[in-house]
């Protein structure tokens, strides 16, 4: 892998960001690993990090085939680094706060959106309008609690956290903005020639260009925050 001065910072912590969700850190102190269903994406990072390991397959828990990909970071330096920031193995457990240059985060924000969010649309049944929210879903609590209450400072925005207790084996948080709120975010962490996910490049392209139909803002973009 490339030294951390040689990578693109802008690039570097969106995939610092992509491995908070889609990543692990193995118990054995020197490997990281990012797995997605994104093949292509993978070769990207890959590209951007200097790794000249292969991209491996595997099948998700009880299944058989194998539909993931795997890369897999190898070194101690890069695994003591990520521990510097806030990332550890057993990440659900263990995982809170991650250490970040402010001026950073948006390009973090957009690796933790292209892994475990989702920019979704639907038609308000009572008046037709097409609705959008964002929404990133994890298991660490201490992470999303700290992600969740950084996002609205940082955008001057307002959203909501629930949490699913439907799963069995741990809580599930889901990190919920509506419509004015997503676009704010978007409109700065999808910028041009971003380093990102394309098909949800596409996803925020087509929520940013849908006009806002609301009129009261309240409780949604708080005071100081922009509405176009």
């Amino acid at each position: 892998m490339k030294n951390q001065d040689d990578i693109d910072p802008n690039v570097f912590w969106y995939i610092v960001g992509y491995i908070a969700t889609d990543g692990s850190l193995s118990k054995d102190g020197r490997h990281v690993s990012i797995t997605s269903k994104d093949h292509e994406h993978l070769e990207k990072i890959k590209k951007e990090l200097g790794i000249t390991s292969k991209i491996t397959k595997k099948c998700r828990a009880r299944g058989k085939e194998k539909i993931y990909s795997v890369i897999q970071i190898g070194g101690i330096s890069n695994y003591r680094f990520l521990n510097s920031i806030g990332m550890y193995s057993r990440k659900t457990w263990n995982m809170g706060p991650i250490k970040i240059d402010e001026k950073l985060f948006g390009d973090f924000l957009r690796g933790v959106i292209d892994g475990d969010g989702c920019i979704y649309s639907w038609k308000n049944k009572s008046n037709n309008h097409k609705q959008w929210s964002l929404r990133i879903s994890g298991t660490a609590p201490k992470f999303i609690e700290w992600l969740f209450e950084h996002i609205q400072t940082t955008f001057m925005v307002q959203g909501r956290l629930h949490i699913d207790k439907r799963n069995n084996r741990s809580d599930t948080y889901i990190i919920k903005f509506g419509k004015l709120a997503t676009q704010r975010i978007l409109r700065d962490i999808y910028y041009e020639d971003c380093f990102c996910l394309d098909r949800k490049l596409v996803k925020a392209n087509e929520c940013l260009q849908d006009e806002a139909k609301m009129i009261k803002y309240g409780g949604v973009i708080c005071s100081g925050g922009e509405t176009g």
